[in-house]
């Protein structure tokens, strides 16, 4: 099953799909969605509400969970935060502060993968917070604790020392 979800006009994101009644009851369960016709699909309002929503109810669907649907770039995502995972609990950290740093990292190595030896950190950095800030809407302090998150990450587990990062 393939689920394409992408920006459309107006602050809505466009979601398209082949017919499935599990995947049609999951949209349908999302507030604000408004069915465009065949050909375009459903569209949903682009919040953090509203795309948390969808993807837990079409998480719960059951269809998305087959061990096939696990690319080699999603496990090697997967080591990275359990690396992370430990060093942040190797350094005492909460095991709130651990949660938190883990959903950021997991979070911005989906969008930018796992980084190349070499690759410069600073430019993906800084467009992930601006990302977080201006899409996401999210609050300096929540983009601050992303920052500590994803430099925890260069810092002690791949061991590249992030230089200076813009405003």
């Amino acid at each position: 099953m393939t689920v394409v979800i992408r920006g459309h006009e107006n602050n809505k994101l466009l979601i398209r799909f082949p017919y499935d009644a599990a995947v049609s009851n999951a949209v349908k369960g999302i507030s604000g969605r408004y069915w465009e016709g065949p050909g375009l699909g459903w569209t949903v309002p682009d919040t953090p509400a509203s795309v948390n929503c969808l993807l837990e109810s079409l998480w719960a669907t059951g269809l998305f969970k087959h061990p096939s649907c696990k690319s080699p770039r999603h496990e090697a995502i997967e080591l990275l935060v359990a690396r992370c995972r430990t060093r942040i609990l190797a350094a005492h950290y909460s095991k709130r502060t651990e949660q938190a740093y883990s959903k950021w990292i997991e979070q911005y190595l989906c969008v930018y993968g796992v980084p190349h030896p070499g690759q410069l950190a600073e430019k993906t950095i800084n467009e992930f917070l601006t990302n977080l800030a201006t899409k996401a809407n999210v609050s300096a302090s929540t983009q601050n604790q992303a920052l500590a998150a994803l430099l925890f990450l260069y810092r002690h587990v791949l061991e590249v020392e992030v230089g200076k990062l813009g405003d």
